[in-house]
């Protein structure tokens, strides 16, 4: 399913289903009958109108995994992997050879270095980011929040741009909020990170 095929509002409006749900919930309030389920049914209306970005919309997430791969190097930082495949099993070999091929290895000798592969439908699930995109990068949370988020994609998928702008919005610890791109950085770091000569 692309995320766009869903029955997401236009121009800012709720979808048809989420109007439903809402008009059945106001007409339930008087009486304590049903809450519960009506409940669930707005809940479920309004997680099918996600996302509200348009960015977020142009993600793939049938068929999109996530996988994180350790360093053959232990001074070197892990990789976390993203890629399109049929399955668990397909997106751990797909991630194996092209890693493999990036350290000029076997691709068996990096099986064994991938773990936590998970689909982008389950990342979504669990997570509790508040952005349901930035969901696919969460790796750690603490007090009911996303704390930790994945700090080196590989993104292999066709379609890079959307996910990538995802992992851009993603707060960061040193910067107060999320990094937009290079003009937010301050005007002197930029020249400190220039060459001198």
């Amino acid at each position: 399913m692309n995320i766009s095929e869903s029955t997401a509002p236009t121009e800012g409006r709720p979808s048809a289903q989420v109007r439903q749900a809402i008009d059945a919930f106001a007409e339930a309030l008087p009486s304590d009958k049903g809450l519960g389920v009506l409940f669930d049914r707005l809940t479920d209306a309004i997680w099918q109108d996600w996302p509200k970005s348009p960015l977020a919309q142009d993600i793939e997430i049938t068929r999109l995994w996530r996988a994180h791969v350790s360093s053959a190097d232990w001074r070197k930082s892990e990789v976390t992997a993203f890629i399109e495949a049929g399955n668990a099993t397909a997106a751990a070999k797909k991630i194996a050879t092209v890693i493999a091929t990036l350290e000029y290895r076997k691709p068996e000798d990096v099986e064994e270095r991938i773990y936590n592969v998970a689909s982008a439908d389950e990342l979504t699930a669990e997570g509790l980011s508040d952005d349901h995109a930035v969901r696919l990068f969460e790796c750690g949370w603490c007090g009911g929040k996303a704390t930790h988020f994945v700090e080196h994609p590989l993104v292999l998928v066709a379609n890079p741009g959307p996910l990538l702008a995802a992992w851009a919005r993603i707060p960061r610890p040193s910067t107060g909020g999320a990094i937009r791109d290079a003009q937010d950085a301050p005007v002197s770091r930029r020249k400190e990170t220039e060459d001198p000569s």
